[in-house]
């Protein structure tokens, strides 16, 4: 695990956590380059507020491309859409993790798999929260594939498909019911107690949660879309989370 920083680790305590962004081609997934702008002012000001920015993976979409399993190919094509987000999210503010749906891209903007701080006698660690999806786990060619085509029949005009293919996802991995009870949850839970973490911020469920569970905090943000941006902000010192949503 990796372990930030690599020294001094005590002058880092506030950290804003963004998850899912999913920037795609064009249109596809922030809304070209209108709502880039908008993103890139909404970030530059939150990275104004805090330490650093962690970005809690899946920031960019590559399993959604022309072809099932074109990974590479869209990690060379889908960052041209969005030159300047680019450049700011490889910027000293921000902390870069990688998702299932952005691991072609770890090369290019540095991507960590998972973090960990150590700061007023807490920890926190960090993960996309792939890690511990079973799909991806045990199939992810096919898990890549099935989200292909589902949103391939999704851009076809039947959004039921993209419905429904969460929805199974969501079963096999034990996150169609609350949080609280998910076995989703006890999985991140449980990975965070063998790290003797105290926080644990994750993404990859797209909805934003904040949960404390035997002495465990999880922090979610949830997904950020073409109209709004959500985050989370942390305090690794004092102790302090909270959930934000801010209109783009």
């Amino acid at each position: 695990m990796n372990v930030l920083p690599p020294s001094s680790p005590a002058a880092l305590s506030r950290f804003a956590l963004v998850s899912d962004l999913h920037l795609g081609r064009g249109r596809a997934a922030a809304g070209g380059p209108a709502a880039d702008r908008a993103l890139i002012a909404a970030l530059e000001g939150l990275a104004g507020r805090v330490d650093r920015v962690l970005l809690v993976g899946d920031l960019f979409e590559l399993h959604h491309g022309l072809l099932p399993l074109a990974f590479a190919s869209e990690a060379r094509v889908v960052p041209r859409y969005h030159p300047a987000l680019v450049d700011l999210l490889s910027g000293p503010r921000f902390v870069r993790l990688v998702g299932n749906h952005d691991r072609a891209l770890a090369r290019l903007l540095g991507h960590h798999e998972d973090l960990r701080l150590d700061a007023g006698g807490r920890r926190l660690v960090v993960l996309h929260g792939h890690q511990l999806d079973l799909l991806h786990t045990h199939v992810p060619r096919l898990e890549a594939t099935a989200s292909w085509a589902a949103d391939a029949i999704r851009r076809a005009g039947l959004p039921g498909a993209w419905s429904l293919a969460l929805a199974v996802a969501s079963r096999v991995n034990g996150m169609h019911v609350p949080p609280a009870r998910a076995a989703f949850t006890r999985r991140l839970l449980n990975w965070a107690r063998a790290r003797g973490a105290t926080w644990v911020a994750h993404g990859h469920d797209h909805e934003p949660l904040l949960l404390t569970r035997d002495g465990i905090t999880l922090v979610r943000p949830g997904a950020t879309s073409v109209r709004t941006l959500r985050y989370a902000l942390l305090d690794v010192v004092s102790g302090q989370a909270s959930l934000h949503t801010e209109r783009l």
